[in-house]
């Protein structure tokens, strides 16, 4: 009983660690999404001189984007910021016009890693980008772009300035998030993995190979789940098996439990359970099975002690019974074979029969004792045709002491 409270939390464990599963995944998409759209845009050749039709649109796209749009001359002085400049700074659009950082009067040391970030462009022609946190804590990704005359020379360099906070924030929290799984996974006894789709074992919180033993193994990582059947009992193979493919055809979050003994090197089994749980996307397609495997070789061991106890509670209950009710009838038997032998004293012939009487009712008196100091239950085989309870064996404290 004391085992089910730790099962349950072990469920709420899963559960969370699903949920986290899920959110990493969902986190690792929108990283990748923003990456390409950060890619892509680097990616952009460099801007030949805007046509009026070019500056319409480029004026319309900048008007209305949430970045702060920026183009700059080579002596880094402003050609144009877009209105969320102003909003963003609390300085006019006009008073930018013309005007360098330091004149803006802008912090030294971050004048200083812009006006650095946009010579660096004037330099090599190519795009820059830089981070760089604001004194109010704002976070700001900087893309730098060349603009060139006809000839490929530099002319301007247009900037787009994105507040990345929630995005800086995102990824420390996936990362706090990871750290605080692998710490809990990595101080957990339980051996948890995961499997990709494919079956593959893609992590695990422990080198297994060495837990049982093996330490010349192969890592486990890559591999599929089917090839560590060899290290299973063969009587356990098939019940592992139907679970794994149970997991896998599941349509829900239901966890599929098995038991099964693992082989270590010296010939050893360890006893565990298994539970298993589907993880699906948001279109319900398999993303990964995730598994916990404890180690039950004690409460196995408990279990089976149970049983033995069970029994011999019975076989006591039944002995004691058998005392109790043999024990005047062999007193009776006793005392009148006493009597006999006292009457026919002389007579050889019938002193001989009642000393073997005396006898065997002396021997059921050591059996009854025997059955009374019973300490395990044990037994042999009686005759090749089926088991006995061995009493000699299971109450030798008794034949020490008799």
């Amino acid at each position: 009983m004391a085992g089910k409270p730790a099962y349950k939390e072990l469920e709420q464990r899963i559960r969370a660690l699903e949920c986290e599963v899920v959110c990493r995944k969902r986190k690792e998409q929108e990283l990748e999404t923003e990456l390409k759209r950060f890619q892509s845009t680097e990616e952009m050749p460099p801007q030949k001189d805007s046509t009026n039709d070019d500056d319409d649109i480029f004026r319309a796209l900048a008007e209305n984007s949430y970045d702060v749009i920026m183009r700059f001359d080579r002596g880094h002085r402003h050609l144009y910021v877009n209105p969320i400049a102003s909003k963003a700074t609390g300085i006019a659009r006009e008073d930018f016009i013309g005007k360098t950082h330091v004149e803006l009067g802008f912090p030294e040391h971050l004048v200083m890693t812009w006006e650095k970030a946009i010579q660096t462009v004037f330099d090599t022609g190519k795009p820059n980008r830089i981070e760089f946190a604001l004194p109010s804590n704002i976070c700001i990704d900087w893309l730098l772009v060349p603009e060139c005359d006809e000839d490929g020379n530099v002319k301007t360099v247009m900037t787009s300035a994105r507040d990345i906070t929630d995005f800086k924030r995102a990824t420390a929290a996936l990362l706090e998030s990871e750290e605080r799984y692998r710490s809990l996974v990595g101080n957990l006894p339980d051996i948890i993995y995961r499997l990709n789709a494919k079956g593959e074992i893609v992590s695990i919180n422990e080198d297994i190979s060495k837990r049982f033993g093996y330490v010349d193994s192969p890592d486990v990582l890559g591999r599929p789940y089917t090839a560590f059947m060899d290290f299973i009992h063969p009587d356990d193979v098939d019940n592992v098996m139907l679970s794994f493919q149970d997991t896998f055809a599941a349509r829900d979050y239901s966890t599929k439990v098995c038991v099964l003994r693992l082989l270590k090197k010296d010939g050893a089994f360890i006893w565990f359970e298994l539970h298993s749980r589907a993880v699906f996307d948001k279109e319900r397609n398999l993303i990964e099975v995730i598994g916990v495997m404890r180690d039950i070789t004690d409460r196995k061991q408990i279990e089976e002690e149970t049983v033995l106890f069970e029994k011999m509670r019975s076989v006591l209950e039944v002995a004691g019974t058998i005392c109790h009710e043999m024990n005047q009838p062999m007193q009776i038997i006793s005392g009148y074979t006493d009597l006999l032998l006292m009457q026919n004293e002389g007579q050889d012939g019938q002193s001989a029969k009642l000393k073997i009487i005396k006898d065997q009712i002396e021997r059921m008196r050591i059996i009854t004792k025997k059955l009374l100091s019973l300490e395990e239950y044990q037994t042999r085989d009686y005759a090749g045709i089926g088991t006995i309870l061995d009493i000699d064996g299971a109450s030798d404290f008794f034949s020490k002491n008799e």
